[in-house]
């Protein structure tokens, strides 16, 4: 019974070293398989990265572009050219300053028609009427544009901070 017990395990025991390279050869297959889906989503990240940072790069490009001024002359007179570009760097503070004249002068006027229908109303009070939170709201919106690109550029290093 000895015999036959020992030719048994002798006869199984010749499978076992084939056995533990499939095994083995399974878990490494396996393994392979994690680190290339691993590397496939680095890959993949890094393209997200590689166009973000290339959208990115447009944007700035974009906002370079808009914010310079024509290094060309226009007319080929200096004076001229001067003005060209100092006007088109001032666009959006012409529009500011000419839009501020035309609410100051709204507002100029309802205090004249306040004043000519109630003479009786002190400037104080007239003034305490006019100032709606509607005035404060559009106060606050071009104060906070003016004020919050300049934080944000200074905080982007395009303008050096005051020491």
């Amino acid at each position: 019974m000895i015999a036959l017990f020992s030719g048994l395990i002798g006869f199984l025991g010749s499978f076992l070293p084939e056995l533990i390279k499939l095994y083995k050869d399974k878990k490494d297959k396996e393994h392979e398989l994690v680190i290339t889906r691993m590397q496939m989503e680095r890959e993949e990240k890094g393209h997200q990265y590689t166009l973000e940072g290339i959208n990115v790069q447009a944007d700035v490009q974009s906002e370079i572009a808009a914010h310079t001024e024509d290094k060309y002359p226009v007319t080929g007179n200096k004076i001229m050219d001067g003005l060209i570009a100092l006007y088109g760097s001032s666009v959006r503070p012409t529009i500011t300053y000419c839009f501020f004249a035309l609410y100051a002068l709204t507002k100029y006027a309802s205090y004249v028609s306040i004043k000519k229908y109630y003479t009786t109303l002190s400037w104080d009070m007239v003034m305490s009427k006019m100032w709606t939170s509607e005035d404060m709201a559009i106060f606050c919106a071009v104060i906070g544009y003016w004020f919050g690109q300049r934080a944000l550029q200074r905080y982007q290093g395009k303008i050096p901070s005051a020491k």
